[in-house]
């Protein structure tokens, strides 16, 4: 199941903290998804 969760707004410059804030993101909405789901994504 995918989860609805707003992405981070990201302003100025790129930096590590916001890779992580991504990966976080991405993580968060697909933890629960089927594979068709996450392939769908």
């Amino acid at each position: 199941m995918l989860r609805n969760i707003p992405k981070s707004d990201l302003i100025g410059d790129f930096w590590l903290e916001d890779i992580h804030a991504i990966r976080e993101w991405h993580y968060e909405i697909l933890k629960d998804a089927t594979t068709q789901e996450f392939m769908d994504f």
